[in-house]
């Protein structure tokens, strides 16, 4: 099976521990992010990554789940790797 390189840029959620006022809350701002690997499943919820294919297939390591709604832009890289020796 085939994996595609994707780059997915997404935010990440911001929060403020303890007490603050009313007109720095417009202050926190989301974080976006980059993160590059290979798309592993992709639905309505969710898109799966994996930073590390195993080669024979057998598995993956540094999997990712994104909630759909915090990726802002998904890219294609160019090159593809196959999953397994075959």
């Amino acid at each position: 099976m085939k994996y595609k390189k994707v780059i997915i840029e997404w935010e990440d959620i911001t929060f403020f521990n303890g007490h603050t006022k009313i007109n720095k809350i417009d202050d926190l701002v989301m974080e976006t992010y980059q993160t590059i690997g290979f798309l592993i499943k992709k639905n309505k919820k969710y898109v799966t990554l994996a930073l590390t294919l195993r080669m024979d297939n057998c598995g993956f390591t540094d999997v990712y789940v994104f909630p759909s709604g915090c990726i802002k832009k998904m890219v294609k890289v160019k090159d593809e790797m196959k999953g397994g020796n075959k």
